[in-house]
């Protein structure tokens, strides 16, 4: 199935953003989950909305928190906690990122078929 679930560029572009962009155009200034590749967001549009899209999911809830929690109750969270599960979010729409999701699907429909 790869291919059928990417998006355009004009697709990515069309959607709002949802956290204040910064001057550099790199949007996410006032993240509290941000990955430690912020300046890719100018080259990668899907980067961003991965990025954006685990903030607001964040800011909603604790999903992070009780992600890492071994008791299923909402635990505090180190900065680097949140860093590095920021920026593996945003990797997931990085070309590589992407290509590791085609793979899952793949996976996933070969083993539904067997």
């Amino acid at each position: 199935m790869r291919g059928d679930r990417n998006i355009t560029m004009e697709q990515i572009i069309g959607l709002p953003c949802h956290l204040p962009s910064r001057a550099d155009g790199c949007g996410g200034g006032m993240m509290k989950n941000k990955g430690i590749h912020q300046y890719r967001f100018k080259s990668n549009l899907l980067e961003k909305v991965f990025a954006e899209t685990w903030e607001a999911q964040n800011g909603r809830g604790h999903t992070l928190e009780y992600l890492l929690s071994l008791r299923n109750e909402r635990e505090s969270v180190t900065d680097r906690e949140r860093e590095v599960a920021a920026t593996v979010i945003q990797w997931l729409g990085s070309p590589v990122g992407q290509s590791f999701l085609e793979d899952v699907e793949d996976t996933l429909q070969t083993k539904m078929l067997t």
